[in-house]
């Protein structure tokens, strides 16, 4: 007999087609690991180094966003991340520092 603790882990274990979900993401996700890893590494990144990455990353998002091959969920997912990149790349453009 399973334990109530057991039970209620049961519900929380992922289905087939949410690991598919999960794969398909990897690769977005990937971009933003490798984008903090680079940047992290420079210590105090200069906005001379920020933005080719940004938009390096924001590029690899629009390509997902315009692969019809993947997921429903997937190109969502890209479009958002998408969106918020503009938003804080426009943050820049305001900002008397640069």
């Amino acid at each position: 007999k399973q334990s109530k603790g057991k039970k209620k882990l049961a519900k929380l274990k992922l289905l087939n087609k949410e690991w598919e979900l999960m794969e398909e993401l990897k690769p977005m996700l990937k971009n933003f690991q490798h984008v903090t890893k680079q940047l992290s590494e420079l210590g105090c990144p200069l906005i001379a180094d920020v933005i080719p990455v940004i938009d390096t990353l924001h590029d690899r998002l629009d390509a997902l966003l315009n692969d019809f091959t993947k997921e429903t969920i997937i190109r969502p997912s890209a479009a958002k991340a998408s969106t918020i990149i503009d938003k804080y790349y426009a943050k820049m453009d305001d900002s008397k520092m640069y």
